[in-house]
């Protein structure tokens, strides 16, 4: 709790504040309560939603307001996100713009993999490559006589699978 507030609750404050709301103190020792959620609480479906009632009850007003930095794991960031980071960040240094659209594009069941709900029939299928979209970026842009188009993507493209599922790259 301490952890995720950044302020420390004492263990009896945080057990009068959850008794005072129905919930059951089933046991506790001096770092851990063990809590039976009333049958009428439906919103309370994890320990987080306890820590949110114990700061309703305590005030948030007694809570720093400074976020620190907290990391909840020690796993690594995917290499592709730390790439793909460092690849963003270098392209808007050189006056680039980043976009996203919709990987939808117009095609033909032939080449392409098709969305069974699309958004639009005239783009149901799924683009095998980045280029289809910025390409209709560009070409917009140019149609506004608007000449130096500085856009970039990272994203993902489409190849249909062997299977009904596409695979996503």
């Amino acid at each position: 709790m301490t952890q995720v507030l950044g302020a420390d609750v004492p263990t009896d404050k945080s057990r009068a504040y959850l008794e005072g709301a129905g919930f059951e103190i089933v046991s506790k020792t001096d770092t851990e309560l063990r809590v039976k959620v009333p049958s009428w609480r439906v919103d309370v479906t994890g320990e987080i939603d306890l820590v949110e009632e114990v700061a309703r009850f305590h005030g948030y007003d007694k809570l720093p307001v400074e976020i620190r930095p907290f990391r909840p794991t020690t796993t690594f960031d995917d290499p592709l996100w730390t790439v793909a980071d460092r690849i963003r960040e270098a392209l808007v240094g050189l006056g680039m713009y980043e976009v996203r659209p919709m990987p939808f594009v117009h095609a033909t069941k032939e080449t392409h993999a098709r969305v069974r709900n699309p958004l639009s029939e005239n783009e149901a299928y799924l683009r095998q490559s980045l280029l289809e979209t910025l390409t209709r970026r560009a070409e917009y842009n140019l149609s506004h006589r608007v000449g130096d188009v500085r856009i970039f993507e990272i994203g993902s493209a489409f190849t249909r699978g062997k299977s009904a599922m596409p695979r996503e790259q």
